[in-house]
């Protein structure tokens, strides 16, 4: 009779880890499918959770908050990327950069963000923790997750090497404006009713 401590346990396992520049020829030799939702974390494809309607919508509120006067120096990029180190490509909902002067930056970088958002239901735990961390540590200044679960925004602020050191909770009748933006003040409640 084999008993459990008579069976080795198995050799580490070494991983592949994609590089950005791996993952994006990997895109545009068409292995993964042009509307296929994944992003590269930590150098491995993750599949992204495909937006509903609602998610769509909110999306669509707050992107219409960035196109006020008080923003008209800055661009709102919807589902767009973001390179947050040479293993990391995230696919962000929205990402909010200044307005260059001359032609914009082929590729934005963390340290060019004004702000982030995630508008999380499906994705609440992986967007309130793991992405969290994840955008800190890249030094993005100011990321939010807009809460369609508990209808509430949570933001986070002072990025440093072990994710964020300050995180905020904005309930409905509450405004929030950006640390880049101050002018700029949103109801939250538009953004998760």
């Amino acid at each position: 009779m084999v008993q459990a401590r008579d069976i080795a346990a198995p050799p580490e396992i070494e991983r592949w880890r994609w590089t950005v520049n791996h993952f994006r020829k990997l895109g545009e030799s068409g292995a993964l499918p042009a509307d296929a939702r994944v992003e590269l974390i930590g150098g491995e494809i993750v599949m992204a959770t495909a937006p509903g309607r609602r998610h769509l919508t909110r999306l669509d509120t707050l992107i219409d908050q960035f196109r006020r006067p008080e923003a008209l120096h800055t661009l709102a990029w919807r589902d767009g990327w973001l390179r947050l180190s040479a293993n990391d490509e995230a696919r962000v909902d929205l990402i909010v950069l200044p307005k260059p002067a001359r032609e914009p930056a082929p590729e934005p970088r963390s340290r060019d963000v004004l702000l982030l958002v995630e508008v999380a239901d499906a994705s609440r735990a992986y967007d309130l923790q793991f992405k969290a961390d994840l955008y800190g540590r890249a030094g993005v200044p100011e990321y939010w997750v807009l809460d369609l679960v508990d209808r509430w925004v949570v933001s986070f602020r002072e990025p440093g090497p072990k994710g964020y050191r300050l995180r905020q909770v904005t309930l409905p009748g509450a405004s929030l404006a950006p640390r880049a933006l101050p002018e700029l003040s949103i109801a939250v409640a538009t953004l998760v009713s």
